[in-house]
C-alpha cells in the first residue's frame, strides 16, 4: 500500500490544481487537502475474492488453478463456460463457506477508514444487487467507513456491457480505486483519474490517460 498511498497523493495535487484552475477553489483553499469523493471497487481492492473463489472452484469443479494464474478478467475463459453458466456459479460461490471466509485485502481495513476521516467513500462495485445479503457479512468489516455502496450489476446488452461512469457520475466521484482494465478504461474516458492495482489480469496494453498503476 506504500506505493498507493503515494500515488494517491499525487493524484489529490493534481485534482487540486484542476479545481484552482477552473476557478472553483481559492489560492488559499487550494493549500489545504481537498475533502473528495473517492469511489473503491469491492473484489480485489478490499477483498481477496478471486483467492477464496479458487479454492472454491477447484473443490467443487475439479480445477487446479491458482489466483496468481488469473490473466484474464473474464472468467468465463478460465473455467471454459458461458456467460449463464458463469453466473450461476458466482451465485453458488455467493451462498458458501469459503466466500463467507474471504479474506481483507492486506491493510485494506486500516487504510480505508484513514481515507474516511477526511475523504467520502463510496463502494461501487460490478456484483448485482441480488448478491447484497451474501456481501453483508463481508461489509461489516468495513462498518462505517463507506458512506453507500452501489451494486451495478454484469450486463451486455448489444455488445455494450454495464458501466460504473453513470452512478460515479452521479454521486460526483473524483478518483476511483479498481482491478480492472476496462473499468479503469471507461472512467479514463469520462474524465475521472483511476488508481489500477496492478494483477496478471489487467495487463491490457499502455494505459489510458488519467489511470495509474500501483503495486501493494
Amino acid at each position: 500500500y506504500s506505493s498507493c498511498c503515494l500515488t494517491f497523493i499525487l493524484q489529490l495535487y493534481k485534482i487540486r490544481l484542476v479545481h484552482l484552475y477552473k476557478g472553483e477553489l481559492s489560492m488559499e483553499q487550494s493549500t489545504k487537502s481537498p475533502i473528495l469523493t473517492i469511489g473503491i471497487d469491492f473484489d480485489e481492492v478490499l477483498v481477496e475474492t478471486n483467492l477464496a473463489l479458487a479454492m472454491w472452484h477447484n473443490k467443487h469443479y475439479g480445477t487446479s488453478y491458482k489466483r496468481s494464474e488469473l490473466t484474464e478478467y473474464d472468467l468465463t475463459k478460465t473455467w471454459g463456460c458461458n456467460r449463464v453458466e458463469l453466473d450461476r456459479r458466482v451465485f453458488e460461490f455467493y451462498s458458501s463457506p469459503e466466500h463467507k471466509e474471504t479474506i481483507l485485502v492486506p491493510h485494506a481495513l486500516s487504510v480505508m477508514r484513514k481515507l474516511a476521516r477526511e475523504h467520502n467513500l463510496v463502494i461501487i462495485t460490478a456484483r448485482p444487487p441480488e448478491s447484497k445479503e451474501y456481501t453483508a457479512p463481508l461489509l461489516a468489516h468495513f462498518q462505517g467507513t463507506f458512506r453507500d455502496i452501489h451494486y451495478v450489476g454484469y450486463k451486455e446488452t448489444k455488445g455494450q456491457k454495464t458501466s460504473k461512469v453513470p452512478v460515479c457520475e452521479d454521486v460526483d466521484v473524483h478518483l476511483f480505486i479498481d482491478d480492472s482494465f476496462s473499468h479503469a478504461e471507461e472512467l479514463s474516458h469520462a474524465g475521472i483519474p483511476v488508481l489500477l492495482y496492478d494483477t496478471p489480469y489487467n495487463q491490457g496494453g499502455p494505459l489510458p490517460f488519467n489511470v495509474t498503476r500501483v503495486k501493494n
